[in-house]
């Protein structure tokens, strides 16, 4: 078992919801913000909390965990853009959702997440070297790969980041539930 899973949890109408949203708020340019590097945000406010989109994914939440939602925000992921590697505000968010809104030219900005490491049977012929058993405890990274309006789930525990945008743009929401 993973420590992320994709899911598509909205409907044409609702991604459109999301995006149209988008246009709608306000841009933040933010140099550092926290783990954010360089990116555009966007908070989404309180008025909006009945968008179908932020409805769809708050409502498969609450079913699904019983989680409510803490936040949701818009990144616009451009040139030398990024994310440091962080776990979210473990103590106050429980799960995150990341959704994809658009991706357009893009060279880097990929989603990178450590998964835990699955201990394989060693195949025959083959051999191993090490000390101890440590490769349990090994975090790998992994680079998720999601289509617009596709989303990545996962724990507060769990590290995560964006690397370095060289070309194009991503736009993301950023969905917190504790």
């Amino acid at each position: 078992m993973h420590n992320f899973y994709k899911k598509k949890l909205l409907s044409k109408e609702e991604f459109q919801s999301a995006r149209d949203l988008y246009e709608q708020t306000p841009i933040r340019y933010a140099h550092q913000d926290y783990s954010l590097f360089g990116v555009e945000k966007r908070t989404v406010r309180i008025e909006n909390k009945d968008n179908p989109a932020l409805k769809a994914i708050d409502s498969y939440m609450k079913d699904r965990y019983g989680y409510k939602n803490e936040t949701h925000y818009f990144l616009k992921y451009v040139p030398y853009s990024w994310t440091r590697v962080h776990t979210d505000n473990i103590g106050k968010v429980t799960k995150t959702v990341i959704t994809l809104l658009e991706e357009k030219d893009l060279i880097g900005g990929e989603t990178l997440v450590w998964d835990k490491h699955f201990d394989l049977p060693t195949p025959k012929g083959s051999y191993v070297t090490r000390t101890g058993s440590v490769h349990r405890k090994s975090e790998v990274p992994c680079t998720p790969k999601l289509i617009p309006s596709e989303s990545l789930l996962y724990g507060s525990g769990t590290r995560h980041g964006v690397s370095l945008v060289e070309q194009g743009h991503r736009i993301v929401l950023v969905s917190w539930y504790s």
